[in-house]
């Protein structure tokens, strides 16, 4: 089953975090990571919780994990199903998919971002999000959530044939794995 791996390319529908340097999205969109330049967001608290931010069929849901205090580690969260109404991915899905971190203190903050790679056909299996993160004790009673690196895979099932019907005479037809291309009558 093939793999995409998609990143971030732009900003989403919320942007509650602060960019060390240019714009949110840029600062996590590496492909290896890169801690010198991260998006964080502090707030007095004594219970800090981190975690992942999804938006989908105009619905965001958040996931709590706790990230580890020091150096950066990388969390992930698998999804099965789209967490709006439990149901499979769809390539529309997909394509409209916002993910970020999330900092859970006083209030929810939540850093969206639109992503770069869209998938054309196929099944969806599972995605799996990915942030590279860490908390930092700041003073008694404050904590912030540093994020430096954020990525989706897509596991997907892609089609064994593809066909294209023209309006006349006949199709062309992609089969199998090998993409061979072959014209047919109707």
């Amino acid at each position: 089953m093939p793999v995409d791996t998609l990143r971030p390319n732009g900003v989403g529908t919320t942007t509650e975090f602060t960019a060390s340097t240019g714009d949110n999205y840029d600062c996590v969109n590496e492909s290896i990571a890169n801690d010198s330049d991260y998006v964080f967001k502090s707030e007095g608290y004594n219970v800090e919780q981190q975690g992942f931010a999804v938006r989908e069929n105009s619905t965001t849901t958040t996931y709590s994990t706790f990230f580890d205090q020091g150096d950066y580690q990388l969390y992930s969260k698998e999804l099965t199903t789209r967490p709006s109404d439990s149901q499979s991915w769809t390539i529309t899905d997909i394509n409209s998919l916002e993910v970020g971190p999330r900092h859970m203190g006083h209030s929810e903050y939540v850093d969206l971002y639109t992503l770069d790679d869209t998938i054309a056909v196929g099944t969806i299996n599972k995605i799996t999000i990915y942030i590279r993160g860490k908390e930092i004790f700041v003073a008694k009673g404050t904590f912030a959530t540093y994020v430096s690196q954020v990525y989706v895979e897509v596991d997907y099932t892609a089609p064994t044939s593809t066909e294209l019907y023209f309006t006349g005479s006949g199709k062309l037809r992609f089969i199998g794995d090998n993409k061979k291309l072959q014209f047919m009558d109707r």
